[in-house]
């Protein structure tokens, strides 16, 4: 078993040595046979969408088993990274916080043709946010188990969790008790923030590509419905 430490921001190009880029988190995970079970400790504020979701996507590719160990926040977009594991465990005072992305606007001053192609451009840019959105809003609910609608109300409300609801809702599957010194938290989230359109035709790419992991919750869940589905179809044959 090997573990990866996985502790500031995402996205080095965004914030310099602090921040964690995607092919610095993918050099080590290749370092780690792919078969082997991998424990990524986690305490992110959250950063680039596009590392993010390469960092998440790199998780989900291994045959391997993913243990994440939230210590102390996975917000943003370090709390769709947590979703690669197939156990997610959190420390008794971690948090977990879930919210739509942003994006730019167009900003124009000008002719009625120029404030029409902004506001044309601004609604292209709004679509794209919410085809991210949707790609987000499935690895949530692949992991989870969650409703869609549900999904979206957290995500439009910014919600943030503690360890128990994180479980409850199928965000986490273990809560461990805290020690004596909890992990040190990040008082500000960083948002899942597209800062420009280059940027968002590239998230919103990946996003197309995103393959998911699923979690225990949807496994079960599965299973209950494929049992169901069985049970009518005797029935059927029977009659």
């Amino acid at each position: 078993m090997a573990d990866i430490n996985l502790y500031g921001p995402i996205g080095a190009s965004m914030f310099g040595d602090e921040g964690i880029s995607a092919s610095q988190f993918s050099s080590l995970v290749a370092a780690v046979d792919a078969e082997d079970p991998l424990t990524v400790y986690l305490n992110s504020p959250g950063g680039s969408v596009f590392d993010g979701l390469t960092i998440y996507q790199s998780l989900v590719d291994r045959p391997g088993e993913n243990h994440i160990v939230i210590r102390g926040v996975a917000a943003s977009i370090a709390s769709v990274i947590a979703m690669a594991g197939d156990l997610v465990s959190m420390g008794q005072s971690s948090r977990i916080m879930i919210h739509n992305p942003l994006g730019p606007s167009a900003m124009a001053f000008g002719t009625s043709d120029d404030l029409r192609e902004a506001a044309e451009d601004t609604l292209k840019t709004a679509q794209l946010l919410d085809e991210v959105r949707d790609t987000l809003v499935d690895v949530y609910a692949s992991r989870t188990g969650q409703d869609r609608k549900q999904l979206m109300q957290w995500m439009e409300s910014e919600t943030w969790m503690n360890a128990a609801d994180a479980k409850k809702n199928g965000f986490a599957d273990t809560v461990t008790p805290n020690k004596a010194m909890a992990a040190t938290s990040y008082p500000q989230p960083l948002a899942v923030a597209i800062t420009t359109t280059e940027e968002l035709h590239r998230v919103a790419e990946m996003a197309r590509k995103l393959t998911m992991r699923s979690g225990p919750a949807v496994g079960a869940r599965d299973r209950g419905q494929g049992r169901l589905r069985l049970a009518k179809a005797k029935l059927f044959t029977a009659e």
